[in-house]
């Protein structure tokens, strides 16, 4: 996902590991779901010669850092930075914002009410990517859970061989039914006698399954995006 050069402090991983590319996959699912749960209107189109305001960096800037500096300019009329608050209010508030930018870097800070103003989407001063992040990985073990699952359903038996010769012939079984034989003819010496009855049994147990209580369906998984993005 372009996190523009990290100018609104991008804390998502880019490692290619399995579980950073699953957690970076369900980030941006569920940042493109929360996009659609705000309507924002009104943003300065810039005169002649100004420059337009992007929607979609105001838009990543204000989940992402959680506010914005306003403040009108001469050369590219009403925009936005992202800055940092300074100062101390009668309430404890910030009285200014620092702006240090390629573009802009203001010898002391604006004063908020006066030369800017500061866009918050909470107010704390901090975005709701933490949000996305939680339950990004929370998908992620889903996404595990479900791969696990699956596994399990296609292969559900635990094999013992008690020499070479056995395993050999276990594993030639096992070739022919991963690879969809619709018979095998075993030899009987593969069985082996249980330890309390001494009864022969085939050398291998089989797990549970019922996939009805085993396996996690993939709507499970979306029933719980709608949760968190309706």
């Amino acid at each position: 996902m372009y996190n523009y050069n990290n100018f609104y402090g991008c804390t998502s991983c880019t490692s290619p590991s399995f579980s950073v590319l699953s957690v970076n996959y369900w980030e941006r699912s569920l940042f493109q779901r929360m996009r659609t749960l705000f309507k924002i209107d009104g943003l300065p189109e810039g005169k002649a010669g100004q420059a337009i305001i992007d929607k979609d960096a105001f838009l990543y800037g204000l989940f992402m850092r959680g506010y914005l500096v306003c403040f009108n300019t001469r050369q590219y009329g009403i925009t936005f930075q992202p800055g940092t608050p300074t100062g101390y209010g009668l309430q404890g508030q910030p009285t200014g914002v620092q702006v240090a930018t390629p573009y802009f870097n203001f010898s002391r800070p604006l004063t908020i009410g006066v030369e800017c103003e500061v866009l918050k989407l909470t107010p704390d001063y901090t975005g709701i990517w933490d949000i996305v992040q939680k339950y990004a990985r929370e998908l992620q073990l889903v996404e595990i859970a479900i791969r696990q699952s699956s596994i399990n359903a296609r292969m559900a038996y635990i094999l013992a061989a008690s020499n070479d010769k056995q395993k050999a012939s276990l594993e030639s079984l096992m070739e022919k039914v991963a690879n969809g034989s619709p018979y095998m003819i075993y030899n009987e010496g593969l069985k082996q006698n249980k330890l309390q009855t001494g009864a022969p049994e085939l050398p291998w147990a089989q797990w549970d399954r019922d996939l009805k209580k085993n396996f996690i369906l993939s709507s499970s998984l979306f029933c719980g995006i709608e949760r968190i993005f309706p």
